[in-house]
Order: C-alpha cells, then structure tokens, then sequence
C-alpha cells in the first residue's frame, strides 16, 4: 500500500492490497506447480546431449487413485563432473537451504573450486527434509558419478 502511494500516487485500501497479492501469489504458485510438472521431461532432454549427464526423480506413488507425489530430484551433469575431475581442488564443500515455494523442501547441493578461486556445482539434489538419510543417499549418488574416495582422496567440508 505504501509502494503504491509513494511510487504511484495511488491509494489503495487494505482489502485490495490483499486481493491483490493472493492473485499475484496465486500466479507464482502456478508457475512452481508447473515446474515440477516439467522436471522429468528436462531430464529426458538431457539425457541425449550427453549421455554422462546423471538424474534421478523419485516419485512417490499413493495407495489408490492418486497422481503420483514428487519425492526428491538429484542431477549431475558430465561437463561439471570432468571439470571437478580435472582441475578442481580435492576439496568438496555441501551445503543445503530452504526452498520457499508452496511446497517447501531443500536444496541440496555440493560444490568444488577451481583454479581461480570460483565455485564449480557438481551436483545437487531436492528433497523434503534434510536428514542423515537424504544427506547419504545424495552422496552415494555423488560418489559413484565422480569416482571412488579412496583413489582420490577427496575432502568433504
């Protein structure tokens, strides 16, 4: 209301100013509803270009009629793999944070740095809730797409 008024010279009362932003909000709940609609369709897409690009979308399917739920969604492309692979540092850095959408969750995500100091995202991963067993089953992904630990020695921070 007060954007309005400063920005616009308009005023508005408070039952529009809420009308207003439950359509707006309505808008942008549409679009993320969408996306999620679109993420098994972008993998596929992927897949073609280069067959190292690495996805996994995990639904989950409801007992009876149901549409199926959205569980997590991992991705890892080939070009950031042979990038970490050739001239990252040994060091990996994960980290995770909040998705503020209407269906909340977290990113998870894991990253390495390269010779000028510049984080390269090797993977990431969406899921629910942020727990040991999400954390061990993003890594078991991680580490059979860019190799075994022990030959590298990699570092986890």
């Amino acid at each position: 209301m007060d954007v309005m008024r400063l920005k616009y010279g308009i005023g508005i009362t408070l039952v529009v100013a809420w009308k207003v932003k439950t359509i707006a909000k309505a808008i942008v709940d549409e679009d993320v509803v969408k996306q999620y609609y679109y993420l098994e369709a972008y993998s596929e897409e992927l897949k073609p270009v280069c067959v190292g690009n690495n996805y996994k979308l995990i639904l989950e399917r409801p007992p009876g009629l149901l549409l199926p739920r959205f569980g997590s969604f991992y991705m890892c492309l080939e070009a950031s793999k042979l990038a970490f692979k050739c001239a990252c540092k040994s060091i990996i850095r994960l980290d995770g944070c909040h998705l503020k959408n209407k269906f909340g969750g977290k990113l998870l995500i894991v990253v390495g740095r390269d010779p000028n100091d510049q984080y390269l995202p090797i993977a990431f991963v969406m899921v629910e809730n942020q727990t040991k067993d999400t954390w061990k089953w993003f890594l078991k992904l991680l580490i059979n797409d860019i190799g075994d630990i022990e030959v590298n020695k990699w570092i986890f921070i």
